[in-house]
């Protein structure tokens, strides 16, 4: 009888979610991700494309720190559901994460590129060639590496092109959010 009054104190006790709260959270996470996403793609095509290796590598750091982010919103979520929430709960407010900052990527990147510094993939194509001549990289490799830079300048100039980026990045984006939703969630005990 005791237990079945603490948990009936507890479930009074737990924070009441009001319907719009998951997409509340999912919202300022995502405005978050999106403002961090667009300071981190700044900071690279300003500031790492003279460096082929840092330019890369300030890829799969961004990447983490916004798959960081994910899981800062999830485990979020679960603390506005009082600690407990299964997997679909936390997945839903991260996806809208998801959305919201792929979008700040699109737009940014077809704005900066199209109309701020249309000469980037230009500028950074010739330093990737020129960093591969110094160390000495066979010329076939130099032709490859060009041409996949002058398809990524294609393709980072077409709206649809940019689109269907888009929604190949929400997908994958997706797979690594659910899986964060599986290793965060919390399910609610059952008495």
């Amino acid at each position: 009888m005791l237990k079945l009054t603490v948990l009936m104190e507890n479930q009074t006790n737990a924070p009441m979610e009001t319907p719009s709260k998951p997409y509340a959270l999912g919202i300022k996470f995502g405005l978050l991700a999106g403002v961090v996403y667009v300071l981190l793609l700044l900071i690279r095509y300003r500031f790492l494309a003279s460096d082929p290796r840092l330019f890369s590598g300030s890829i799969m750091l961004s990447y983490l720190l916004i798959l960081g982010l994910f899981a800062v919103a999830g485990l979020a979520r679960r603390r506005s559901l009082g600690g407990f929430a299964e997997t679909r709960e936390i997945f839903g407010t991260i996806f809208i994460v998801i959305l919201i900052a792929e979008v700040f990527y699109l737009v940014f990147n077809y704005v900066y590129l199209n109309y701020i510094d249309p000469d980037f993939f230009r500028t950074y194509t010739d330093t990737v060639i020129g960093y591969l001549e110094r160390s000495g990289t066979d010329l076939s490799r130099i032709n490859d590496q060009m041409s996949s830079l002058e398809a990524q300048n294609e393709q980072k100039r077409s709206l649809m092109d940019n689109l269907r980026l888009f929604a190949t990045s929400v997908v994958i984006d997706g797979v690594f959010g659910l899986i964060i939703a599986l290793v965060i969630r919390r399910p609610r005990p059952r008495y």
